[in-house]
């Protein structure tokens, strides 16, 4: 299967080939040896990595704080769909959980899923509709749908 990129900004999309012949620039600008690597730069000037469409928010409930971070994906993941956005679950500290944790709950094929699937995970953290546990990886999420 070959890999879509595709800019969050314009929606150009592109092929391996065409994407690896844009332009790029340090991803930061006062890094004389560009040890932090490098952005790829759509003909539109938008940057791949960190001008993506996003929407963040963060709920404080008894677990500790909880942000939803919804975002567009440069590249297309899925098997049977290009799912091009994607949202994940953090949690920081609280009564039960000691280290931080990150899931990813959800991807998607457009932005309208994408923000309504966001809604959702918000609404349910909201709730208190969801819970935490110990496994033998770290800590799991569970939403009750």
């Amino acid at each position: 299967m070959m890999s879509k990129y595709r800019c969050s900004r314009c929606g150009k999309m592109y092929s391996q080939e065409e994407f690896s012949s844009l332009d790029t620039i340090s991803m930061v600008t006062d890094d004389p040896d560009d040890k932090y690597g490098f952005d790829t730069v759509c003909e539109c000037g938008s940057k791949f990595h960190s001008d993506k469409w996003h929407i963040v928010e963060k709920v404080e409930t008894s677990e500790g704080e909880i942000e939803v971070s919804t975002v567009a994906l440069s590249v297309a993941h899925g098997w049977k769909s290009d799912l091009w956005y994607e949202t994940c679950v953090f949690i920081e500290g609280g009564s039960r959980v000691v280290d931080s944790f990150s899931r990813v709950v959800d991807r998607y094929m457009t932005e309208d899923e994408a923000i309504h699937g966001h809604a959702e995970y918000m609404e349910k953290i909201e709730n208190g509709e969801f819970s935490l546990s110990h496994t033998e990886y770290g800590i799991s999420i569970e939403f009750d749908w």
